[in-house]
């Protein structure tokens, strides 16, 4: 049995994140930390590791499954064509925060994954809210590291079906893959002033 997720009913929720190994900084970690504390076992954060050097992706692991209390899985950086089939096991995604993610982001959504982005005034986290704002997924914008925690946490509840609505998914949109047609739409149909 598969719900709306693409995930298998009763298996873990996978978590992707796209990020050089800079962006894993300390209070990204400790929101990491917050959400493996609420969902444990229920959860599974997939590293994809765009820095490609083996000794600090393997530092990073090692941090982090010591660290989170739910399962990592730090990938070593790979052709585009495997990566992209990586995100597409995952569910949800997670930003880094707080500097947000360009490519990563992209990448992301367009292989049908959707989670919070956080205003700040950094130029990935700008792109992020830009194509948020396109595509009217607002509710998705998160202005604070505990409003952040608020909306990923809403989207695990809802995708590990712990509740029948979510609170933040955009409602022009019935499940998360959606965002691959609404945000080819929406880039179709931008024109600049």
């Amino acid at each position: 049995d598969w719900n709306i997720f693409n995930r298998k009913v009763n298996s873990r929720l996978k978590i992707a994140i796209t990020a050089t190994p800079m962006k894993v900084t300390s209070e990204f970690i400790e929101i990491l930390y917050k959400l493996s504390l609420k969902y444990l076992d229920s959860i599974e954060f997939i590293f994809h590791d765009a820095g490609g050097k083996e000794p600090i992706r393997h530092c990073i692991e090692v941090f982090l499954k010591e660290k989170l209390h739910s399962p990592v899985l730090v990938k070593p950086r790979t052709e585009y064509d495997d990566y992209l089939n990586s995100l597409l096991s995952c569910q949800l995604f997670a930003s880094p925060y707080p500097f947000g993610n360009g490519n990563g982001f992209l990448d992301c959504t367009l292989s049908g994954l959707i989670g919070p982005c956080l205003v700040k005034g950094t130029f990935p986290q700008n792109i992020e809210r830009h194509y948020y704002i396109l595509s009217s997924f607002d509710s998705l914008i998160a202005s604070s590291e505990d409003e952040y925690i608020n909306i990923l946490s809403d989207l695990i509840d809802y995708s590990l079906q712990k509740k029948e609505k979510s609170n933040y998914l955009p409602k022009n949109i019935k499940k998360p893959s959606e965002i691959i047609d609404i945000l080819s739409d929406c880039t179709n149909n931008y024109r600049e002033d």
